[in-house]
């Protein structure tokens, strides 16, 4: 399938179900209508410039090559210059306090962290068919490498203000789609998150979610209920603490 009609297909993804499961309605305003967001959220922004930074710097491994923090930061500013939208800083930050956050975290990264292995994808797409109740899955594999004991081991990254470990049902996802698509039916698969702290001292923390029994059954039960709310047209609002950051407000009457 090329890429454009990969793209083009009625899909759901991981970050479609966490906002339809937030907020169905900036789920309707958002996906259903397509009505363009008001502004982008310095976070939001901060987030995709730093994956695009450890997408350069990974991809310069698996080339057999090393980033340099100049040419990581370079990734984040172009990423930030790209952005079309105005961009909505937090209480005290500006542009420049947060290239500075970025350039210190990257540093960080650069000095802390240790590979899992050879690296075999970055940034790597991927479409799963998970139930015939619910759309293909699509979704998108920050970086995959290959351990020294035969494990692949899949990464995803995050920026955060704290150590606290994210729900894993996005590894889940991950660790399913590795395996679904890998040459070796037997292939052993580790899923971790990797998040750069967003904090005074930044850190690398590492958490690898133990697999329990009934994981994926779960994830996929979870798909095919929200899934399901999605088809019936339900865009009921949710408020609480996002509304007061969501691109969409603008256009919720429970705003």
């Amino acid at each position: 399938m090329r890429r454009s009609e990969k793209e083009q297909e009625v899909h759901l993804s991981h970050s479609q179900v966490e906002e339809f499961t937030q907020c169905p309605r900036r789920y309707h305003l958002h996906r259903r209508l397509g009505i363009p967001a008001e502004f982008m959220p310095s976070g939001l922004l901060f987030g995709s410039a730093l994956h695009e930074s450890l997408a350069l710097i990974h991809q310069k491994r698996l080339e057999g090559k090393e980033a340099t923090l100049q040419e990581a930061c370079r990734a984040f500013g172009v990423r930030w210059k790209r952005e079309r939208l105005p961009v909505r800083c937090g209480p005290g930050e500006t542009e420049k306090s947060l290239r500075e956050m970025a350039r210190r975290m990257l540093s960080c990264y650069l000095a802390r962290y240790e590979p899992a292995g050879r690296v075999l994808a970055v940034e790597e797409p991927f479409r799963l068919d998970l139930s015939p109740r619910i759309a293909p899955v699509h979704g998108r594999i920050d970086l995959a490498e290959s351990a020294p004991d035969g494990r692949i081991v899949v990464t995803d990254f995050k920026s955060a203000g704290t150590r606290k470990a994210p729900e894993p049902a996005q590894l889940v996802l991950y660790r399913e789609a590795v395996r679904a698509f890998s040459a070796d039916p037997e292939v052993k698969v580790s899923a971790r998150f990797v998040i750069l702290l967003k904090t005074k001292e930044p850190d690398v923390i590492v958490h690898e979610p133990e697999v329990k029994p009934g994981d994926l059954e779960s994830l996929i039960s979870r798909y095919e209920e929200v899934w399901q709310a999605i088809q019936s047209g339900c865009s009921f609002p949710v408020t609480g603490w996002w509304c007061k950051g969501c691109q969409w407000a603008g256009h919720c009457d429970a705003c």
